[in-house]
């Protein structure tokens, strides 16, 4: 049984919370970001032959903006969750690329053409890899909307620091370079970095783990970019 910090926004952690104590850890829910959807009514798909989707939150987003109203479009997905979450909200025709954006593009790709129309990314302000550069040299029209925005949090909440002082936390499941960052930076300017030396930092990917600074008793990665590999991990 591990007792973990689990850094993702309040909505997305319920499932892996769930997850998680089912296999018999303790989880206290740490949310580094909160995410908001901008105002603004559907996105226009006209010409328009799939959507790209490198994040559950994207996709939330995406379908606030509809209205909640599934559109009759295929869906290629960075990962296995965000996949997973397309289904339940009711799209027929979904694949996941099971990696990172260099694998959507590729993904995208494999089951596209360029003259088909538009590839709609529903995303962030801030997004990890270029992926309207990797699939603008295949010839591609490539569309980001930006629909959402992820506040930041200013410090770790009380419960977090409770636990990291006491030492009633054994490690901290991070998702993403900016999560990894943002604790790095909330740790540091609470004074806790030193008391994080006993801690094991679960990674979704390396360039998680680069951002994760240190010290830390241990940083582990998923053998694969997914919730999966990275829950694998816990022993």
């Amino acid at each position: 049984m591990a007792r973990l910090l689990l850094t993702r926004p309040e909505e997305d952690a319920r499932e892996t919370a769930r997850r998680l104590e089912e296999r018999g850890h303790q989880v206290l829910v740490t949310p580094l970001m909160v995410i908001d959807v901008l105002g603004g009514g559907p996105l226009d798909l006209n010409g328009v032959q799939a959507l790209l989707v490198t994040s559950v939150n994207g996709l939330r987003a995406f379908m606030h903006r509809q209205g909640g109203r599934v559109p009759r479009l295929p869906v290629y997905a960075v990962g296995d969750a965000t996949a997973r979450v397309a289904r339940e909200m009711g799209f027929k025709d979904v694949k996941s690329a099971g990696g990172d954006v260099g694998d959507l593009a590729r993904l995208a790709a494999s089951h596209t053409h360029p003259l088909g129309g538009a590839l709609l990314h529903p995303a962030a302000s801030d997004v990890a890899g270029d992926l309207g550069f990797l699939l603008s040299r295949g010839g591609y029209v490539y569309r980001r909307e930006i629909i959402y925005q992820a506040r930041l949090a200013d410090v770790l909440p009380a419960a977090a620091v409770q636990a990291i002082v006491t030492k009633n936390v054994d490690g901290v499941l991070l998702y993403s370079p900016r999560s990894a960052a943002i604790f790095d930076r909330l740790v540091k300017a609470a004074g806790l970095r030193a008391a994080c030396a006993h801690l094991t930092a679960y990674c979704l990917s390396e360039n998680v783990a680069k951002a994760a600074g240190d010290p830390w008793h241990e940083i582990v990665v998923a053998e694969a970019p997914n919730e999966d590999s990275l829950l694998a991990l816990i022993a």
